[in-house]
């Protein structure tokens, strides 16, 4: 793929790797149909623009042209290339639709993927000075989402850097939307119960608190996501009234969620999801080589599940059960965590002290997690704000284990 950038009335080019869908290889340009540099207001003003032109490798027909401009020329291309990617990934017969991205998103895209934005604004940014890319602000993802309010995974992304931030209500509403949107999006599916058991921890704070036009979507995108409201008699629609058992509902509503996708998981549903052409890759992963991804997966959820469970009846897991849970997800990095999280939920009432073997536990349960197969996903960032793990915050082992994990 060649880019050629327009800065000043000036002409340079860079060359970029070709990408190809279905024999057709994007291609770009900054030049017009007479050979000579595309013209643009913009190119008086300082700015870079690019022109993106896509066209079929087997017959040379033009298929996608646009003109891009951008405060620098980082930005330009960037955005040029994003496009052109967005355009591939539309026409893509392999990626899942809850991953879907198209030419119009493109800025979207290279938020999701490049990070935070240039001095003057532009939306897509080089990498950080030590050759890392920086993660977008809130305000950019938010943004994005709006360009791209089709996007499950870009929707989820927002609703981790919510949680990260404590913003549980709102980042619920984000999960749901693509929980909604994407019945069969497991990890929109997935974090929309833990934020509905966060929300349960402080309804007040987290929930009565939000504006009630973002409660009500935050609801009826639960209604939307289906089949849970004849799970257990749960009624998502409840969460919108005060009542004394709220949190008990939120976790009921969490629990529906985690067993409807404990069912998803059942061998026969996957081969039959991976008969869809789009969702094929995607579902077939979870046969191959034994089945170990779905295992993971069931691992995290069964556990998960325990976790909401103990939370809603306001008691604790037995030892016995946690070790059984222990010895048989031995090597699920997920599955470990969330034992960790349950070994001390139920246990502190802000009066009596968390007894000293369960914390010990938890936080051999971390480092176990740590050092299994995925341990790598760990992040000081989400331990940090985990409500869960608030029970082991003054403990000097636990600030020891997060010297051991990546920011």
């Amino acid at each position: 793929m060649i880019v050629d950038r327009v800065t000043d009335g000036t002409a340079a080019s860079t060359d970029a790797t070709s990408a190809s869908a279905g024999g057709q290889t994007p291609a770009t340009s900054g030049t017009g149909a007479d050979g000579r540099p595309a013209e643009d207001p913009a190119a008086s003003t300082g700015r870079t623009i690019a022109l993106v032109r896509i066209v079929d490798a087997r017959n040379r027909t033009t298929l996608y042209t646009k003109r891009i401009s951008g405060n620098s020329p980082a930005t330009a291309v960037k955005t040029a290339a994003y496009m052109a990617a967005g355009w591939v990934i539309e026409r893509s017969n392999v990626v899942p639709p809850w991953a879907e991205w198209n030419a119009g998103a493109a800025e979207a895209l290279a938020v999701h993927t490049e990070g935070g934005g240039d001095d003057d604004g532009g939306t897509a940014s080089a990498s950080s000075v030590d050759g890392t890319a920086e993660r977008p602000t809130t305000t950019q993802l938010l943004d994005a989402v709006q360009h791209a309010s089709r996007s499950g995974l870009l929707a989820v992304e927002a609703g981790n850097t919510l949680s990260m931030e404590k913003r549980y209500g709102e980042a619920l509403g984000y999960y749901a939307r693509s929980s909604a949107l994407y019945q069969r999006y497991m990890a929109g599916r997935y974090r929309t119960a833990v934020a509905l058991s966060l929300l349960a921890s402080d309804p007040d704070r987290h929930w009565w608190s939000l504006d009630p036009a973002q409660r009500a979507s935050a609801v009826y995108a639960l209604v939307g996501a289906g089949e849970v409201a004849a799970v257990d008699s749960v009624d998502p629609t409840d969460l919108l009234l005060v009542s004394d058992d709220w949190g008990t509902k939120a976790c009921r509503t969490a629990e529906a969620h985690l067993v409807d996708l404990e069912d998803r998981l059942h061998f026969s549903r996957v081969l039959v999801a991976s008969l869809r052409r789009r969702e094929r890759s995607y579902w077939l992963k979870h046969l191959w080589g034994g089945g170990h991804r779905r295992k993971r997966l069931r691992a995290t959820i069964e556990t998960a599940r325990v976790l909401v469970h103990t939370r809603r009846l306001g008691t604790t897991a037995p030892d016995d059960d946690i070790e059984r849970m222990a010895r048989k997800y031995a090597t699920h990095a997920n599955a470990l965590y969330n034992l960790a999280c349950l070994s001390v939920t139920g246990l502190h009432d802000g009066e009596q002290p968390l007894p000293r073997a369960r914390r010990a536990r938890a936080i051999e349960l971390l480092e176990q997690a740590r050092d299994a197969p995925g341990g790598a996903v760990l992040r000081q960032g989400w331990l940090l704000k985990d409500p869960d793990l608030d029970p082991l915050r003054q403990e000097p082992r636990f600030n020891q284990f997060l010297d051991t994990i990546l920011p």
